[in-house]
């Protein structure tokens, strides 16, 4: 059985919108199987005061 929503702007509409735009952010920013930012240093990421 299909539920269809009977107004716009549910919390399960929202929640959907939500889920997809962190999955396009996803898709942008980590490629399946780059491997790079596990190999990197922890000093990398220490920053100093100038």
């Amino acid at each position: 059985m299909v539920y269809r929503p009977l107004c716009k702007g549910t919390f399960e509409e929202r929640i959907d919108e939500m889920l997809k735009a962190k999955k396009e952010l996803a898709d942008m920013t980590v490629d399946t199987g780059e491997t790079w930012i596990g190999e990197l240093s922890h000093t990398v990421f220490i920053c100093k005061n100038i």
